[in-house]
């Protein structure tokens, strides 16, 4: 059976459940004859929507399965080749673009993320090539490239602006804070941080304002300026706390340990560092 949204009328909710199940079946598939007579079941007006689904999954554990992310690149190649949209082969780039960073190819990523920016420009679609400008900074900032990698960051940045876009501005914003940070520029890392953390509190994005907070408390150390550090830092423990994010805790708490570690105050800096 064939599953046309337009033609079968599928509530929007129940056909994302779909192709959100037939994404992860295409990622997991062993076998090319598999993957094919998996995209047979779905109308080729609906293919870019599954590309998109993989590109979800992807996202979901590129930083904690990066073999998975791999297997969705793979699931996207497959996809193009079946239908070879060029909307499809934008998010294939974009795809192989992340999956090259958990390989370490940092140039080649840089190349596919920009290859997939290209794509979406020509489509017109500027909104999501400046999307995958977002996983640029990265492989940049890790080639020492901080110049572009700044450039890019702000162009993107101004897009996600002009389309109301706050939660990949925030991101954009914690990731030239991370940046700047790397070159000491800590005024200027505070700057992106409290952009980012103001965005955040305005959406209610929870995992992001946390690390905001603490992006805040990381700075404010480093400017020692130690009471506002001490207030980001506590503000950012509760949240991973009330969120069961014990790993951000974890992170949060061996931060806090050295900031009283570096103040002298050892019984503090203990209790923090063996609750990590």
């Amino acid at each position: 059976m064939i599953f046309d949204n337009e033609k079968l009328k599928i509530p929007c909710r129940f056909f994302y459940m779909i192709l959100h199940k037939l994404a992860e079946k295409l990622i997991e598939a062993k076998t090319k004859s598999e993957g094919e007579n998996l995209l047979k079941t779905i109308a080729e007006t609906d293919l870019v929507k599954l590309a998109i689904a993989v590109k979800e999954i992807c996202y979901s554990f590129w930083t904690s399965e990066p073999t998975k992310a791999q297997a969705s690149a793979k699931a996207l190649e497959n996809i193009y080749k079946f239908s070879p949209q060029k909307e499809i082969k934008a998010y294939s780039e974009w795809v192989s673009g992340i999956a090259e960073i958990t390989r370490g190819n940092l140039v080649f990523a840089t190349e596919r993320l920009d290859g997939s920016a290209a794509v979406f420009l020509h489509l017109g679609k500027e909104h999501e090539a400046a999307q995958t400008q977002v996983a640029r900074l990265y492989p940049l900032a890790l080639l020492g490239r901080y110049k572009e990698a700044i450039m890019c960051g702000k162009n993107a940045l101004k897009i996600f602006e002009k389309y109301g876009d706050n939660l990949a501005a925030g991101k954009i914003e914690m990731n030239l804070g991370n940046i700047v940070s790397r070159n000491e520029l800590h005024t200027q890392a505070k700057e992106f941080y409290l952009a980012a953390h103001n965005r955040f509190l305005k959406i209610n994005e929870v995992k992001w304002l946390t690390m905001a907070k603490n992006g805040l408390a990381i700075t404010y150390s480093a400017l020692n300026d130690f009471r506002k550090a001490e207030k980001f830092y506590n503000q950012a423990l509760n949240r991973a706390r009330q969120s069961k994010r014990l790993l951000t805790q974890a992170e949060i708490e061996a931060s806090m340990g050295n900031l009283e570690l570096f103040r002298g105050k050892l019984d503090e800096a203990l209790k923090f560092l063996e609750a990590v």
